[in-house]
């Protein structure tokens, strides 16, 4: 059976070898985000949540939309703002409004995704994640 490795799960800076942004949200995936469950690293949270919120919108028509989906999105905006910051926060909130109300489409969903593989790569040092505030 294939696992993935996480292979940040120590201090190592996290580093990527793709130079488009949707390369590099494939690549941090892999190496952030576990198969099940929460990432270990706010970075890995912010890719997860990114692709989480971006594939029950796109894909799933916000059917299962719930209270835990809001959270979410409010807590990936929450980790944009932390450490080194890359969005201008006014796009920032108007982009965690749409994507909280279970709304946005593929511009506004691939923009969060985008900020969010900035952020990672302006924070490279993994930071351990606290409980998230979500069940999914």
């Amino acid at each position: 059976v294939w696992r993935r490795k996480n292979k940040y799960a120590t201090a190592a800076p996290i580093a990527v070898t793709s130079t488009a942004w949707q390369e590099q949200f494939d690549e941090l995936w892999r190496l952030l985000v576990p198969q099940g469950g929460a990432a270990a690293s706010q970075q890995g949270e912010a890719i997860r949540l990114a692709g989480k919120l971006s594939r029950e919108i796109l894909d799933n028509g916000a059917i299962n939309w719930d209270a835990d989906f809001c959270a979410m999105a409010d807590h990936l905006a929450q980790l944009l703002t932390g450490g080194r910051p890359v969005a201008d926060q006014s796009e920032l909130n108007t982009l965690r409004d749409t994507v909280r109300s279970g709304g946005g489409g593929r511009a506004e969903l691939y923009r969060v995704a985008e900020l969010a593989v900035s952020w990672v790569l302006a924070n490279p040092i993994p930071v351990p994640a606290a409980p998230a505030p979500y069940r999914n």
